[in-house]
């Protein structure tokens, strides 16, 4: 196999965030630590330029009391260098326990926005590439986050140190100030370059990096193991992934190159600028217009300088990537602004006692034709209804816009008379879809995420009459720990279920939730002939207590149903009893024929 390559079409430019913005989100994701660590990095930055002012004024005190007892000027002038000495050594210890502080807060926080954005956003965002690329970036922005941290109280404590420097410098010979500030501007230029470039990388290779995440989850991930072994693509896989790093660390290695040839442009203008201020120095000495001390004290400053302003370029650098790779976060608490928090400020549905779906277009984001065209029908709360049609007929898709998880484009679904958009069905609905979630957690667990669990003490029990009406309680009382066994071979204690236990669990869960909707996607496709039977026996239980909509392509299940509908190619064909139905002689009967001659 060859791996194909990736698509070769322009890069979208990076969205941009300014500076400010991004330090304004890490004050208020790290509080009162993030004040904390500042206040230590500014008593560090402005403790080592005062050290080396108070330092240069004890040596010319101490040289003028040559052979003489010390002056008081002379004890608190040492006195104060140890004490700055004493406080910057303090603040480092201190910054370090509350940069860690800081760094989990931040990282949690960002967390829990891109956490809340997913299981907020409305289902259609999952159809969108542009919405996983976003939620891509903005997890990657919570490392920015982190980055960030680290950076900007660096940048601070040494812009300070910059400062008491250039005040000492002006103070002891003003005539070099203006090169000791050109002497540090090649590398911050140059660093500020560099962050823009990976700002752009980063941004344009956000589709494959997620290409190759999924590789990586597939590639670790028990469920596809066997398949990959059955195979034996794990070479392919490993190839594909090889490829997609190998073309990343291409494309770095480019852009460290000419961040290389900038480099030695900035090295340079840093040595000419050192060179023209050490000659002016030396000049200057000799011609008596600074003395000795002053002239060791500007050469210090200025080489402390230099190394201050590498220090700041490199910080600087890496915030220019870093907040232009906080725009999506920042985006992300926009858009988090706009959810209604899953619906809960609107109205409650209250039971169903009629359902109706009227003139329901619908077309996915990427698609080019409707999944759905002009479909309209009705159903009572205590009817079952079955829904049948090729695959790709638009049986799924009907049944999320039922569930309220779709919007159509035209025609609307009413619950109880009014549009279900605009109402929070809360415990009214419960669906089991064919990608069902397998939560690693208790058996028990696993039914109770249907619902609010009760808090009188009766919770268990509802939870084992959820299983036994859905034929699960005999499978989980078998396991090692009952209720409490832990539902995930990858952990520690935890057991597996087969395919058609976990489609039990699933109805558990729903009957668990005690809705008045029950939707069933292929609630029969893994059973086997037994759990059919026992699976048929709930949904028998089931009508006239709730309305429920099964969809499935065993027509064993599907005829016991009060009304069948037919989609094909997104349209309703036909509808009507079993009988009425077969007795029409149209696409029901053909698949219903079909299938029952196999049994024949």
């Amino acid at each position: 196999m060859t791996a194909p390559g990736p698509d070769d079409g322009p890069a979208e430019a990076p969205p941009r965030a300014s500076l400010w913005q991004v330090v304004g989100l890490v004050a208020r994701a790290g509080g009162p630590s993030f004040y904390g660590v500042l206040a230590t990095m500014c008593a560090t930055g402005l403790g080592l330029a005062a050290v080396l002012v108070l330092g240069r004024g004890l040596a010319a005190e101490l040289a003028r009391h040559q052979g003489r007892p010390a002056s008081l000027s002379v004890w608190v002038l040492l006195a104060g260098v140890i004490l700055l000495v004493s406080v910057i050594a303090f603040g480092r210890m201190v910054g370090g326990g509350l940069h860690r502080l800081l760094t989990e807060r931040v990282i949690r926080w960002c967390e829990e926005q891109i956490t809340l954005l997913s299981a907020r956003s409305d289902l259609i965002e999952f159809d969108s590439p542009a919405f996983h690329d976003r939620l891509v970036r903005a997890r990657r922005a919570s490392t920015s986050a982190l980055q960030i941290t680290l950076a900007v109280p660096r940048v601070i404590a040494s812009a300070l140190t910059v400062a008491g420097l250039v005040v000492a410098v002006a103070l002891t010979a003003p005539v070099l100030l203006p090169v000791a500030l050109l002497s540090g501007l090649p590398v911050l230029l140059t660093g500020r370059a560099l962050g823009e470039r990976l700002l752009t990388f980063t941004w344009g290779h956000t589709p494959s990096d997620r290409e190759r995440q999924y590789i990586e989850n597939i590639l670790e991930a028990r469920d596809q193991a066997a398949e990959i072994r059955v195979f034996g693509v794990q070479e392919f896989l490993a190839d594909r992934w090889r490829y997609l790093y190998d073309e990343r660390i291409a494309e770095i290695a480019a852009l460290v190159r000419g961040f290389l040839r900038r480099a030695v442009v900035a090295a340079l203008g840093v040595a000419v600028s050192l060179t023209v201020l050490l000659v002016s120095l030396a000049w200057l000495l000799a011609r008596g217009h600074v003395d000795l001390l002053a002239a060791a004290t500007v050469g210090i400053s200025v080489l402390v300088l230099s190394n201050q302003s590498q220090t700041i370029a490199a910080n600087a650098g890496a915030l220019r990537e870093h907040s232009g790779q906080m725009a999506d976060f920042l985006e992300t608490m926009r858009l988090l602004e706009t959810l209604p928090g899953g619906g809960r400020d609107a109205p409650a549905a209250g039971p169903l006692h009629r359902l109706e779906a009227d003139h329901l277009t619908f077309r996915y984001p990427a698609a080019d034709r409707p999944a759905l065209r002009d479909v309209t029908f009705a159903l009572d709360g205590d009817e079952m209804v079955a829904i049948v049609g090729h695959n790709g007929s638009g049986k799924t898709t009907l049944a999320k816009l039922l569930c309220g998880l779709y919007a159509a484009q035209s025609g609307e679904v009413r619950w109880n008379g009014r549009p279900v958009q605009g109402q929070h069905l809360g415990n009214e609905i419960g669906a089991v879809f064919q990608s069902f979630a397998r939560y690693w957690f208790s058996a028990a667990d696993n039914i109770r995420v249907g619902a609010a669990p009760d808090t009188d003490g009766t919770d268990l029990a509802r939870v084992r009459a959820a299983a036994r009406e859905a034929e699960a309680d005999a499978f989980i009382e078998q396991l090692p720990r009952g209720y409490d066994t832990l539902l995930a071979a990858e952990l520690a204690g935890g057991v597996d279920l087969s395919v058609g236990q976990w489609q039990r669990l699933a109805i558990a869960r729903v009957l668990y939730r005690d809705p008045s909707l029950v939707v069933l996607d292929e609630p029969t496709a893994s059973l086997d002939a037994e759990a059919e039977a026992k699976m048929f026996a709930t949904l028998s239980r089931m009508r006239g207590r709730r309305a429920v909509v099964v969809i499935s392509h065993r027509f064993s299940t599907v005829r016991a149903a009060d009304r069948i509908l037919v989609l094909e190619h997104g349209q309703l064909t036909e509808q009507g009893t079993h009988e009425e139905l077969m007795a029409a002689r149209g696409t029901y009967a053909r698949m219903y024929s079909q299938q029952a001659s196999a049994y024949v």
